[in-house]
Order: structure tokens, then sequence, then C-alpha cells
């Protein structure tokens, strides 16, 4: 994907571009959503050229510099954002309903990372572990 978008980048010429992409950490490995989101970041190598990610994700989030975060918002009907120094960040994760932290410097010995959504997703896996002895 980085790569197809280096490509097209060059063709790009002087024309402004915009790279949207939504939640690029789904379904990778910790340690390639930090790899991803650093070839993304360092895509914008000209002032005609953007990169806007969205991610629920602090790990990715952190990594970011707190300048370049804009958070939107609505409040009565009304979109709003917060940005840099104007940055509630307990407001934007208690909006956003944070998802586990998996430090990716732990993460690489594990073998596998269930991440579920909700408690009967893990009564369900919990049920699976006891019948099988996990």
């Amino acid at each position: 994907m980085i790569l197809e978008l280096k490509q097209r980048e060059k063709h790009q010429g002087n024309r402004n571009t915009i790279y949207a992409i939504e939640e690029p950490e789904t379904s990778q490995h910790p340690e390639w959503q930090v790899k991803l989101f650093h070839a993304l970041m360092d895509l914008p190598k000209n002032e005609r050229t953007q990169v806007i990610v969205t991610t629920h994700s602090p790990s990715l989030a952190s990594l970011c510099p707190i300048n370049n975060i804009i958070f939107l918002f609505k409040n009565n009907g009304k979109t709003n954002y917060q940005t840099g120094d104007n940055l509630d960040l307990p407001e934007v994760t208690t909006t956003l309903g944070i998802l586990p932290n998996i430090p990716v410097e732990t993460s690489t010995n594990l073998k596998v990372i269930l991440c579920l959504e909700g408690p009967t997703d893990v009564e369900f896996f919990d049920n699976i572990c006891n019948n099988f002895g996990i």
C-alpha cells in the first residue's frame, strides 16, 4: 500500500494530494502498526501532500505529535474541533472509548493477541477456554 501511494505521489507532480486512511491498525500486529504509521507519516515530503489518519488506538495516537492531532466531535448537533494546546485528552479518551494499549515492546514475544468488544464476547471465549482446558 505504501509503495503504491509513493508511486502515485511521484506522478502527481505539483497537484495537491490528500491521503485519508481510516484505522490502519485494524487487523495488524502492534509492531506492524508502528511500521505502517511511520511509513504513512513519511509520505508528505512536500507542502502539497497531507496524510489524514483516523484511529482509536492509543498506541498509534501516541506516536503522533500532539500538534498534529485534530479531535472532531459533535456538541448539540454542531461539529466542533480541538487541536494543539486546546486538545482535552481526557475528553478525547472518554468520547472515543479507548481500546486496550498493547505496548509494542512486550508484544514481540506474543503469538496471539485477542481483543474483544464486549462482556458477552469475553464470556464466550472464557467458556471455550474452560471447555478445552486452556
